[in-house]
């Protein structure tokens, strides 16, 4: 799903860089142990962290932001919960939209980890890439397809050019983005500036976001990577399939939307299988718990 806001993909990229550059005037640099969770109240993370979280409000929602840059060693270790807690340490961002309807409660949250020092080797940041993909997968979650995506699988990444040949429309999955198939070095350094992996585990759904700005003297060893782990209820997430002025009728709506989203894969499985590509067949779309008859 598209970052918010209208600044553009790479000014979006060179910001948050600048904050994983920056330092600030702090002397003692506090790193802070915080549990925090999808339907968690707002009020338990203001009392954990104080002022350092920010609330920005308008007639819709409030925004609540905690960034420190990076080097100012002022970060927090955030305790997630769900049915099994993980923990991803050493973030210095967190930032929440949160509607008037969430009541007061978190139904997504964002989390910008540190990750290894500007201009690292890019197969070393690939590598703590799949160790973090590693704990994810450790906590339950697992591979998320859109239900009008064609479910390729990891092992079709050596026909990636016949697949774009075949695809009508632009896909936000992969072969790439199988989180069970690793790509290589040179699989890595090709992949672009920004790329998503999907997983969901229950009810709960997660974007891990990319972005990598190449060296400016040896672009093609060398880069600077942002990470971003965006959890969402699944609330949130169909919610966010419809325009702001229907997310109220999300449950009535999405029933049909997810039909015409069938068709759609449907149509794209057809025409892949038909030109020899894979199709991932033991893949099924999550259950929606709000769909289901009592």
């Amino acid at each position: 799903m598209a970052v918010p806001g209208e600044l553009t993909m790479k000014s979006l990229l060179l910001c948050l860089i600048a904050l994983l550059s920056g330092c600030d005037n702090a002397s003692a640099p506090v790193t802070r142990t915080v549990k925090v969770w999808l339907g968690d109240a707002t009020d338990d993370m203001q009392s954990a962290l104080g002022d350092d979280l920010t609330r920005d409000c308008d007639d819709t929602m409030c925004w609540y932001n905690f960034t420190k840059p990076s080097q100012s060693g002022n970060t927090l270790n955030l305790i997630l919960g769900g049915d099994r807690p993980f923990t991803i340490d050493g973030v210095f961002s967190f930032t929440a939209p949160v509607y008037k309807e969430n009541h007061n409660r978190f139904d997504e949250i964002n989390l910008y980890p540190l990750g290894l020092p500007e201009d690292s080797l890019l197969a070393e940041s690939r590598t703590w890439f799949y160790q973090l993909v590693g704990r994810l997968q450790a906590a339950g979650w697992q591979r998320f397809i859109m239900q009008d995506e064609p479910r390729l699988p990891g092992s079709e990444v050596a026909n990636a050019a016949r697949i774009e040949q075949v695809m009508t429309t632009s896909s936000l999955t992969t072969p790439f983005n199988d989180p069970s198939w690793p790509v290589n070095n040179a699989q890595w350094r090709a992949l672009p500036f920004l790329a998503d992996w999907y997983f969901y585990r229950g009810n709960e759904y997660l974007t891990l976001r990319v972005q990598r700005q190449n060296s400016d003297t040896t672009p093609e060893e060398r880069g600077t990577y942002l990470y971003t782990l965006v959890f969402r209820s699944e609330q949130q997430t169909y919610q966010d399939y419809f325009p702001y002025e229907d997310r109220h009728r999300w449950k009535t709506l999405l029933p049909a939307l997810l039909k015409t989203m069938a068709k759609a894969r449907a149509e794209q499985e057809e025409k892949l299988r038909a030109a020899g590509i894979k199709i991932d067949e033991n893949y099924h779309d999550p259950a929606i718990a709000a769909l289901k008859v009592p």
